[in-house]
């Protein structure tokens, strides 16, 4: 799996279960905050998963999928 993939589908598992309740806000808008807080999730995910002893491979995957998230 590369990292763009690997990336995009942790944020989807966040997208909905991160809801923006801001009335005032567009569906464009609403969608934005919620992307901004699904990707502030899956970074915290990545972080912690980075914090155990992977093998070396495991923590450049872990590192590119990371950057692939900043970049959604």
């Amino acid at each position: 799996m590369k990292a763009k993939v690997a990336a995009k589908e942790i944020v989807d598992r966040f997208i909905n279960i991160t809801p923006c309740n801001d009335n005032e806000l567009s569906e464009d808008e609403m969608y934005k905050e919620q992307l901004h807080s699904a990707k502030r999730c899956a970074l915290i995910c990545v972080d912690e998963i980075l914090y155990f002893d992977l093998r070396l491979s495991d923590i450049e995957f872990l590192k590119e999928v990371e950057q692939e998230i900043i970049k959604l």
